[in-house]
């Protein structure tokens, strides 16, 4: 279960996978967050696609996110699967709950370690970035507007 604190080296890598640099691509750059079941830590791939994490079984994914041209603009469009017990509302209401309370601190992670990317395409820097929630409970299903990435580069996230 996600539990976001304080990152460090050791605790937050990051793996921008070839072909993808800090130039490319721009649309279609995929980003996926995965955090080890042992340890807690985060991993965060950039790349062209997202990462296969079959490879690595103590691993689950968090976040898989992209840059997308939508309604002629880009924004950077994620998701969130909400896994668990198909039976159990309660339990998914508590990691929805959760993942909303830490996206922000994923969302500043991510624009961050990405952020000579940012620096190459400013016009990124005031794309929407949203967000989906998919369960298999409808009434958690649902997206949520996280802002644009210049307020992560500019604001502290208040805890």
């Amino acid at each position: 279960m996600l539990i976001v604190s304080e990152w460090t080296s050791e605790t937050f890598s990051v793996n921008i996978a070839p072909p993808a640099t800090a130039f490319y691509p721009l649309e279609g750059r995929k980003y996926t967050f995965s955090q080890s079941e042992y340890t807690g830590n985060l991993f965060l791939s950039i790349s062209n696609q997202f990462s296969n994490l079959t490879v690595d079984s103590n691993l689950t994914e968090i976040l898989q996110a992209e840059w997308v041209t939508f309604m002629g603009e880009y924004a950077l469009k994620g998701k969130i699967s909400i896994k668990g017990s198909d039976n159990d509302r309660r339990l998914t209401q508590v990691r929805c709950m959760i993942f909303q309370k830490d996206l922000p601190k994923l969302i500043r992670a991510l624009v961050t370690a990405d952020q000579q990317f940012l620096k190459n395409y400013p016009l990124l820097l005031d794309a929407p970035i949203m967000i989906h929630f998919d369960t298999i409970f409808p009434e958690y299903n649902g997206s949520i507007q996280l802002g644009s990435p210049r307020q992560y580069l500019m604001n502290p996230i208040v805890t």
